[in-house]
């Protein structure tokens, strides 16, 4: 299971994180997901199902995301990223 929400705020760590991405940059994941890794501190009680898509460059970084993206607010279950369209 991977860990879409390190935080469980209920929004995805792809959108947390450090780079300019916005939800249509994101994809709905196939894979089991959500937010419950051990970092979990949050009180979303959904599964979180949005990730970066799955074509990558040679590191295995999403191209979407360019050269990665820094932590941002993505373990930081006070702050929630806002929704951008």
């Amino acid at each position: 299971m991977f860990d879409l929400d390190s935080d469980g705020d209920g929004c995805t760590d792809a959108l947390e994180g450090g780079a300019s991405l916005v939800y249509s940059d994101l994809k709905t994941s196939t894979i089991a997901g959500g937010n419950t890794g051990s970092n979990y501190s949050g009180t979303a009680n959904y599964p979180v199902i949005s990730n970066l898509g799955n074509v990558v460059n040679t590191f295995g970084i999403p191209t979407i995301a360019g050269s990665g993206q820094t932590i941002g607010t993505s373990q930081n279950v006070g702050q929630k990223m806002r929704l951008v369209l």
